[in-house]
């Protein structure tokens, strides 16, 4: 079962971070695995699907030349390219 797409712009309307996951440890923590998991130090392109409010997508920019990072809300695609803006980075809607 999908989730229906209003869903999620109803989770993102009127804040720019609903699951708080710039704040929390639990996710601050498992992002940072996540970086620390990548077996080189430098990536020339990557891709990451799903990038919400852009999070992980900020401390991937430090490791890849280029990234493309997508979401299906626009408004947290919004929110990432205002995160990284100035990186190497395109964030994109779907």
């Amino acid at each position: 079962m999908n989730t229906p797409a209003a869903y999620f712009e109803d989770q993102y309307a009127g804040t720019t971070d609903p699951w708080h996951l710039a704040d929390r440890w639990y996710d601050r923590r498992k992002y940072g695995l996540t970086i620390a998991a990548l077996p080189r130090p430098r990536y020339e392109r990557a891709f990451e699907p799903g990038c919400s409010v852009g999070v992980l997508t900020t401390l991937l920019a430090t490791r890849c030349d280029r990234l493309l990072s997508t979401d299906r809300v626009a408004s947290a695609v919004a929110t990432t390219a205002r995160r990284t803006r100035g990186r190497t980075t395109s964030p994109s809607g779907s």
